[in-house]
């Protein structure tokens, strides 16, 4: 898919990856609305309009398959970290349509963490 005027956009995820597992991303993640092709104008769902933003920078961002939405709101951890890698599933997405994530805001700190959907498990009983 291209991104075109009205689509739902993301900056790409450029931060050093912790461990493989994930991504930190802004602080909350910040999403906008692309006003035509990539390298266009963004209105920023924080209330900002930037004009330019060079071309490349940006993910589309599209629905998630049934089994990734089914994960919305449930508590997850990623196999093999400790419990303060648990969180709450806000939201899920499929970045430029090539792959399946969740954005978890953890319980511990509060920080936002954008994870490969496939990594994490629903921690039961939370």
């Amino acid at each position: 898919m291209a991104i075109a005027a009205g689509s739902i956009v993301a900056l790409k995820t450029t931060s050093a990856a912790l461990t493989g597992v994930g991504y930190q991303t802004a602080q909350p993640p910040v999403f906008g609305v692309a006003e035509g092709a990539a390298g266009g104008a963004v209105n920023w769902y924080n209330g900002q309009h930037v004009a330019a933003v060079a071309a490349g920078q940006l993910d589309e961002i599209v629905n998630a398959n049934p089994t990734t939405l089914a994960l919305l709101g449930t508590v997850v951890n990623v196999p093999g970290y400790s419990a303060a890698f648990n969180g709450v599933v806000i939201a899920a997405y499929n970045r430029s349509a090539a792959k399946e994530y969740v954005l978890v805001k953890l319980l511990s700190n509060g920080a936002y963490l954008e994870l490969d959907a496939t990594t994490v498990t629903v921690v039961p009983g939370l």
